[in-house]
């Protein structure tokens, strides 16, 4: 896999992670930012009150998105701000990962991506007859993939030849990670 695919791979996963949870994508870019170059105009998202921001707002729309109160996802009010987290989110990840060039390409996979997902978990959550759990427990379940689709662009790379797939190998020949980086794999909000 190319530095680039690997980057445009990445924009893909946390765009389609924000397309469930709006609040997940940057708060996990700006939790493992910390322990990446920053590249021109991203580095405030490694400030300390950015992530205790962003985590706040993931927490709160992880409680929230239970509530029917909140406006529906594919509504305006509900997408608009997806699809503009998914860009950004996916923007900085292309810089951090690949660099400036195809930063529009991360974008538009990102946004993609989450408009996707945004449909798929309005599915998902749809009221029905057929689904053996009430939707409290939908809407959890769609929360631990956001987490597991936002930890896979954001999260570290295993070492090759310790029995991981190959494709993992691959990432890990364009983005070594040896057990004494600094934070390799912790998401440290303080």
């Amino acid at each position: 896999m190319t530095a680039a695919a690997h980057a445009l791979a990445r924009a893909g996963l946390i765009g389609a992670a924000t397309g469930l949870r709006s609040q997940y994508g940057l708060a996990a870019v700006s939790l493992t930012g910390a322990h990446h170059p920053a590249g021109p105009g991203v580095s405030f998202l490694t400030r300390r009150w950015v992530r205790v921001v962003t985590v706040s707002a993931a927490a709160g729309e992880f409680l929230a998105d239970k509530s029917p109160r909140i406006p529906d996802r594919l509504s305006p009010a509900g997408l608009g701000p997806r699809l503009v987290f998914a860009s950004l989110a996916a923007a900085v990840l292309t810089v951090r990962h690949r660099g400036a060039e195809p930063v529009l390409l991360g974008t538009a996979g990102g946004a993609c991506a989450a408009a996707a997902t945004a449909f798929a978990g309005a599915k998902w959550r749809e009221p029905s007859s057929h689904r053996a759990f009430p939707d409290a427990v939908a809407a959890v379940i769609e929360d631990l993939v956001a987490l597991a689709l936002a930890r896979a662009a954001c999260g570290p790379v295993h070492h090759a030849g310790s029995g991981d797939s190959p494709a993992l190998a691959e990432v890990e020949e364009v983005m070594p990670m040896d057990g004494n980086a600094p934070g390799s794999g912790s998401w440290e909000v303080m």
